[in-house]
């Protein structure tokens, strides 16, 4: 799980789903991409940090 996404999630948004409208997914996408479970393209990495106000590797490490 990727908990320094989850945690800026709801430090900005409040909650998965209103950073879901935000970014025009859907709430179940973001959940995957949060668990690890779906890797982001890297134009939707850059998209999220954007709008969380984080550069993508702080958020999306390299494993």
């Amino acid at each position: 799980m990727n908990l320094k996404l989850k945690f800026a999630i709801i430090e900005k948004y409040g909650s998965q789903a209103d950073f879901a409208k935000v970014m025009g997914l859907s709430e179940s996408g973001l959940s995957r991409i949060i668990r690890g479970r779906r890797e982001p393209e890297p134009e939707l990495k850059e998209t999220i940090a954007r709008k969380l106000g984080v550069s993508p590797d702080e958020i999306f490490p390299a494993n």
